[in-house]
């Protein structure tokens, strides 16, 4: 019961906020050369003072605009950090020809570059 009332007591901070929401946050998202010869494109939002950062992975042949609305939502009213990112072949992100370079070893270490590139204090969370 504590929960759900917590939520309507919240909910009203959320009205503002659409599918269509953060599309403005597209345009802070930055092809980034996360290891050497794989350029992502990423979205950086910092947290406000003690708040974690969320580290937002999307799946197979999406993109990081499915987070567009929920990332705009968490940062900007309850000043959650955000990070998001397409894989490498997804959205906006390079699309190599190689096979290899989507094997499952080598998106990992991408994903691992980002989470150790975070340069403002923890938490990190992987959603």
């Amino acid at each position: 019961l504590d929960i759900f009332q917590t939520y309507c007591g919240m909910a009203h901070r959320f009205e503002r906020f659409s599918w269509r929401s953060g599309q403005e946050l597209l345009k802070k998202a930055k092809i980034e050369e996360v290891r050497p010869g794989r350029k992502l494109r990423v979205l950086r939002q910092e947290p406000t003072e003690k708040m974690p950062t969320l580290l937002l992975v999307h799946g197979s042949a999406a993109s990081l605009t499915q987070y567009l609305p929920l990332a705009a939502a968490l940062n900007e009213t309850l000043g959650y950090g955000i990070v998001c990112y397409d894989w490498l072949g997804c959205g906006g992100s390079e699309k190599p020809d190689d096979w290899n370079a989507y094997a499952f070893d080598e998106l990992l270490k991408d994903l691992i570059a980002i989470w150790q590139d975070l340069s403002w204090p923890g938490p990190y969370i992987v959603v």
